[in-house]
């Protein structure tokens, strides 16, 4: 499963809105999971991009305080590779958009057809190859699996169960996958043998003794992971 993290920078609360549900949409027609961030002015987008990175920033040209040229090369000072895409009523601002890189325009009020040849455009760019993957071996055939597509691995005593849209099994040591996989934030040993994908977290219950995966599955976190468990998940997702 893809994860994108979105950024919308617009002063008109209808048409953020709008876009936020056409961009929920897109998401759930074409598999992927998109976190939405919605911001009301130029100021606290820039805030939060510096902690945070955004994979699409969908800023709009016009708004009451700082507009969203300015703004768009405040934020290139601190990441000059997310694409920018412009929502204007207008194209008489698009020769100054030069100069912060912008990726593309939508015009306003955003259409459900230009929103998703804009998404497709940008998935087509992003850097697909340097995603980190894991290998396992079996019957002396190598497979890679994309940490995105990894839900959660068990371990089974001289081998692993591996859960992506199916539940497959390895001899493997799990240890060591364990060791690669913690390497990348998304990956939290929630308990002995199990580590999960944050990504794939659903819900986790009041006394943080189970978090649910989107698969419905329920695993049991170890009393001494809680703390770190909520720091790492806090923001993410629902208790139930």
């Amino acid at each position: 499963m893809i994860t994108m993290t979105i950024a919308i920078v617009d002063d008109d609360e209808v048409d953020r809105l709008l876009l936020e549900n056409l961009i929920k949409k897109a998401a759930s027609s074409q598999g992927i999971t998109m976190n939405i961030h919605a911001f009301t002015n130029g100021a606290s987008f820039i805030d939060a991009a510096n902690g945070m990175r955004f994979d699409i920033v969908f800023m709009d040209i016009f708004m009451k305080d700082t507009d969203g040229i300015t703004t768009a090369k405040t934020f290139r000072t601190k990441d000059f590779q997310a694409p920018i895409v412009f929502l204007t009523a207008s194209p008489e601002h698009r020769e100054g958009a030069f100069s912060v890189h912008a990726f593309d325009y939508i015009e306003k009020p955003v259409q459900e057809a230009a929103l998703l040849r804009v998404l497709n455009d940008i998935r087509r760019i992003l850097p697909q190859a340097d995603q980190p993957s894991l290998t396992l071996t079996a019957h002396k055939q190598e497979y890679e699996f994309p940490y995105s597509d990894i839900q959660y691995v068990i371990s089974d005593m001289n081998y692993i169960k591996l859960f992506t849209k199916q539940e497959l099994r390895f001899r493997a040591n799990f240890s060591e996958t364990e060791s690669q996989l913690l390497q990348d934030p998304r990956f939290f040993a929630l308990n002995r043998g199990i580590v999960i994908n944050l990504d794939w977290v659903e819900s986790v219950n009041d006394d943080f003794s189970l978090c649910t995966m989107k698969s419905k599955t329920d695993l049991p976190i170890a009393r001494r992971k809680v703390l770190a468990f909520k720091n790492k998940i806090y923001g993410r997702i629902p208790s139930r």
